[in-house]
């Protein structure tokens, strides 16, 4: 009985839901789990430069770069120099083969292209030799550990940052948004995080903004390779779902890629459909005109080149032979004219009957005309009567068109319909496919046939890779990240506790005039230098201490409680000492940030954590929450500032206008 009951139900199931949907929910459903779980979420930081997709901007940094390194290195070293200057041109002949130096194209249109080619989308954009970028970065990096190149010139450091993070930009291990591959992006990665390592041991000045700028850009480009890493999985551990999840994304991008294969079918029938649409409309509206539309091609095709002088043929020659086409078109030429005139279609009527009046010297049943036309001269044929029945065969054709046109614009929305949500869903399949493709590549390199089973990558550049991550992050979490916080905390408490107290002789020395609005008054102009000088004071603040977030948010993954203290002892946040380490400092301004948060969220925070981290004390450190908090308070009085300086008209640039 019970079995009898399965079968009913799986029956009815069979009839409402059809297998092949149910499967198409199930895959669609898997495809989701899988980017979602292997998705990371990556938002810019503020501070950290804007992605250039232009490779002409590259080119124009290794060209700057060249002319500081020969200056500063050159003579130190010639044999190096010359390597570095080798390894720069190299880059920008390998950027200059590059179709793709606008940045149009996008990774779904590439993967595109590539599915309809049949070919791999490398080929669509060529590729990019990491080795290139790798042989630069190890130069400079030998030149520096020898001291072939003066540190004191800020510009070879903040240069050389600059293009580590650009060339972090490009998408080396995992392709980039552009579908550009990197060939050898694991050597770009090494050689970069050597460098950086490098740098990071020299002494920055955090008061000199171009020390500062080079810092932010090394630790954004350190930021943007661990993303890389993490993109790529190349920190991942084998699991008991990687298997599982490597062979479902394998099989899903199989079945994808199918599916859009055969929606790239489907808008070719859709398009030769419409035509037939287009046709049959035409036909309903107007008339058949298929065969006269046929005869005009023709006709226009043997017409188009002229007699051509410099042809083996002889011109007479070539005058007969047209005359004779013609001749022989004749007939079926006027039939389907004097059917076109019946319809009324033409916008001249009048020329159609001195087109058919025309033709007659070519009706070979006319003896003594078509005589006459034959003994017309090839000049005269070519530039009178060639050229007139051109021009008639092109009116014609251009009539017709304008008609087709119309009638094609009335019926567009039938027309267009599924194809635009057909195009909409080809869109939406290369997107996923896209990121089904990253996760198949992530997890397949993950996963090894057996544990030492001598058949894994081994990779030493893997290895070099892991050993300078954690040379940097001990760098970002300790040393240089606690002085960096400290700058930054501190500047930013300055300027904006400056701006406060700027703020309030502002106020009380300009309450009365802000009160009458009387910005013809001499004092207006006052008003007007001290409230710049305000606006300069708290984006000062606001910028600083923005640079100090920012730190904490692409580091966050590299501050942990997993180390020793000053005193070689566990951190432990939950007490709070008084004496620190630099890194519990960093570990500090990171929960300092997180509290002030929520503080500026109105959420609970309590009095203790508050005290501790979200105050300044007489003596001793303080954290950057709360500086964040205290400019944030400020932006109230800052955005008051901005609506007087706007009222007042401060924006204009001389006094005659601020008097107009």
């Amino acid at each position: 009985m019970m079995h009898f009951i399965l079968s009913f139900l799986i029956a009815i199931i069979s009839a409402v839901l059809p297998w092949s949907a149910y499967s198409k929910d199930l895959e669609v459903g898997r495809a989701d789990q899988l980017i979602k779980k292997y998705s990371s979420i990556y938002v810019k930081p503020k501070s950290c430069p804007l992605e250039s997709k232009k490779f002409s901007d590259l080119i124009a940094k290794t060209e700057a770069i060249k002319d500081v390194l020969k200056g500063n290195c050159l003579k130190k070293d010639n044999d190096k120099m010359a390597e570095v200057l080798e390894s720069i041109k190299g880059i920008q002949d390998e950027l200059k083969n590059q179709k793709m130096i606008t940045g149009e194209s996008t990774f779904s249109s590439i993967l595109s292209e590539s599915l309809t080619t049949s070919q791999n989308s490398t080929n669509s954009t060529g590729s990019l030799s990491g080795l290139k970028f790798s042989a630069f970065f190890s130069n400079i990096t030998t030149m520096f550990k020898k001291n072939q190149c003066s540190m004191e010139d800020g510009r070879v450091l903040e240069m050389t940052a600059d293009l580590i993070y650009d060339s972090t930009q490009l998408g080396v291990l995992a392709g980039n948004e552009l579908g550009l591959i990197i060939a050898g992006g694991g050597f770009i990665i090494s050689s970069a995080l050597r460098l950086i390592d490098l740098i990071f041991k020299q002494r920055f000045d955090f008061e000199k903004p171009i020390d500062r700028q080079t810092f932010v850009k090394l630790n954004c480009s350190f930021y943007e390779i661990r993303r890389e890493l993490e993109v790529q999985g190349a920190l991942d551990i084998e699991n008991n779902s990687s298997r599982l999840d490597y062979e479902d994304s394998k099989k899903l991008a199989e079945e994808m890629t199918l599916e859009i294969k055969a929606m790239d079918a489907e808008l070719i029938s859709l398009t030769k459909q419409h035509s037939q649409i287009d046709e049959k409309n035409f036909e309903k509206n107007v008339g058949d005109l298929s065969h006269l539309k046929k005869i005009l091609v023709k006709v226009q095709t043997y017409l188009q080149t002229g007699i051509n002088q410099s042809l083996e043929l002889p011109s007479e020659t070539q005058k007969l032979l047209m005359i004779s086409k013609l001749a022989s078109d004749y007939d079926a030429l006027v039939l389907q004219l004097k059917n076109y005139k019946s319809l009324n279609l033409s916008s001249i009527p009048m020329l159609d009957d001195l087109f058919i009046q025309d033709l007659k010297k070519f009706d070979s049943l006319d003896v003594s005309s078509f005589t006459e036309t034959m003994n017309i001269s090839a000049k005269d044929f070519n530039d009178n009567h060639r050229a007139k029945i051109l021009f008639h065969l092109m009116r014609i054709s251009s009539d017709i068109n304008s008609k087709e046109e119309s009638l094609s614009k009335d019926n567009q929305l039938a027309k267009t319909e599924r194809t635009k949500e057909l195009s909409n869903k080809k869109q939406a399949a290369l997107v996923k496919l896209g990121e089904i493709k990253k996760i198949e590549l992530r997890l397949g390199n993950l996963i090894s046939p057996n544990e030492y089973s001598g058949l894994d990558d081994g990779s030493e550049n893997l290895l070099n890779i892991l050993d300078n991550h954690k040379k940097i992050s001990s760098q970002l979490f300790g040393e240089w990240g606690d002085k960096f916080l400290k700058y930054t905390t501190y500047k930013s408490y300055d300027e904006v506790k400056l701006f406060q107290e700027r703020y309030n002789l502002f106020m009380s020395k300009y309450s009365d005039l802000i009160k009458k609005n009387d910005t013809k008054k001499l004092s207006s102009m006052y008003l007007c230098q001290d409230a710049q000088k305000l606006r300069l004071l708290f984006k000062q603040a606001d910028n600083i201490v923005q640079e100090g977030y920012d730190f904490i948010v692409t580091n966050k993954d590299i501050i942990h409680s997993d180390v020793k203290n000053y005193y070689n002892g566990t951190i432990n946040e939950d007490v709070h000492t008084a004496s620190s380490g630099p890194i519990e400092r960093v570990q500090r301004h990171y929960k300092s940030s997180f509290l002030a948060l929520r503080e500026l969220k109105g959420l609970e925070v309590s009095s203790e954590e508050k005290e501790f981290y979200l105050t300044k004390p007489f003596f001793g450190s303080f954290y950057i929450g709360k500086s964040m908090v205290d400019v944030s308070k400020s932006r109230a009085l800052a955005k008051g500032i901005q609506d007087i300086y706007e009222k007042f008209n401060c924006q204009k640039g001389t006094m005659n206008e601020l008097l107009n």
